[in-house]
């Protein structure tokens, strides 16, 4: 098998302003939009990020079922206008390749999502994109119950504070935001890098 490098570290200025952005957009919208980043992963055939993403989802509440059809969400019942809106215009997105069919889905996002909700989505759909690219590119591996250890040293009520070239922005992220974007500094073992143990944004606590 080829060998691969491990992004976070040869570049890990830039992979760490990654992480930071992937934080912030996630704790922008409700947690059940998970399934944007599940079905994104799913497109790419992205392992890691399904493995995670999945795990994490029903850790949160999210139901076998709605997990097990996503691939059929347009035939199936149970979820709600706004996740349907969100799911299209994810798919339309995710494969821009096949076809610019993207207005077709716009019109339902619009009507379930406002312009900022419109915005904070459509980088969420862009970062998820990302991670999976990193992941499959360099065949990154990050075990949940890792992730997790790491994670329960968060306060469940407490927010993060994101640093940015502009200065610290505040995030209203829970633990449970934190669990959406489970991707940590990686090391190398037998299924390509996993996760080293710590904290999977890097994010710090705010004071």
């Amino acid at each position: 098998m080829t060998d691969t490098i491990n992004p976070f570290a040869v570049a890990p200025s830039l992979m760490k302003d990654w992480q930071r952005m992937s934080l912030a957009v996630a704790s922008s919208l409700e947690t059940k939009l998970v399934l944007v980043e599940i079905r994104a992963s799913q497109i790419n055939g992205c392992v890691n990020c399904l493995n995670l993403h999945t795990v994490f989802a029903r850790e949160n509440g999210e139901t076998e079922q709605r997990i097990y059809l996503l691939p059929a969400w347009r035939e199936a019942r149970c979820y709600t206008d706004r996740e349907r809106a969100a799911l299209g215009w994810t798919e339309a997105l995710t494969r821009l390749s096949e076809g610019h069919t993207h207005m077709a889905a716009y019109d339902a996002l619009k009507a379930q999502f406002s312009e900022e909700e419109q915005v904070k989505l459509t980088l969420m759909i862009n970062i998820i994109n990302g991670w999976n690219r990193l992941a499959v590119g360099f065949r990154l591996w990050a075990d949940p119950a890792e992730v997790k250890a790491a994670a329960k040293a968060v306060s469940p009520d407490a927010g993060f504070r994101v640093r940015g070239r502009s200065g610290h922005i505040r995030s209203a992220a829970s633990k449970a935001h934190a669990y959406r974007l489970p991707h940590a500094r990686l090391r190398v073992g037998r299924r390509g890098y996993h996760a080293g143990g710590i904290h999977p944004m890097d994010a710090r606590r705010s004071r």
